[in-house]
């Protein structure tokens, strides 16, 4: 599994529509089998099962990272992945050979961006949410980096070089 995370804007979907074509003509399956959005988590969501039983051989845009840097913002920390879940989420992933990719963008590049198309979040809401993944991809938990690669999409957008190194990245922990 290939996990595409990162504020609203940052390019999430292209790239991840990118991979899952790439990852497609790898398994020899559709792009469109090799490529899941995820929404807001209904309030029922099992924050770790239904995480759990959604790994396998695709690319996911937005996954756990996502949950927890906008559950902070819009719900005060109420809900959502509580930390012991989150590091039960984080294991889980690693140990299946997921590998988690953070996009993020410098603040004003991002808020002159806003306006060219909608999107599910307000302005401000999504500025704090691209620091919100910064900060993770500068971090660790417990010892482990939230991440395993991060591109700023500032400096340029990840070019087919970049794109194929994630997927060779990918292959070296998803034998198939």
């Amino acid at each position: 599994m290939i996990i595409i995370e990162g504020a609203d804007g940052v390019g999430k979907t292209t790239a991840a529509e990118y991979l899952a074509k790439k990852m497609g003509e790898l398994l020899q399956r559709s792009s469109e089998a090799c490529y899941r959005h995820m929404d807001r988590p209904s309030p029922r969501f099992d924050h770790f099962m239904e995480y759990a039983q959604q790994v396998g051989p695709v690319v996911q845009d937005r996954f756990h990272l996502g949950n927890v840097v906008y559950q902070r913002m819009l719900a005060k920390g109420q809900g959502g992945l509580d930390a012991k879940r989150f590091c039960m989420v984080q294991r889980y992933l690693r140990w299946q050979g997921a590998l988690v990719i953070v996009l993020v963008a410098d603040h004003d590049w991002l808020a002159d961006r806003f306006h060219l198309k909608e999107e599910l979040y307000k302005k401000e809401t999504v500025l704090a949410a691209n620091e919100g993944f910064r900060l993770l991809t500068k971090t660790t938990n417990r010892g482990e980096p939230y991440c395993d690669l991060f591109h700023d999409v500032t400096r340029g957008w990840p070019n087919e070089a970049d794109l194929d190194g994630w997927i060779a990245n990918w292959r070296l922990r998803w034998i198939f």
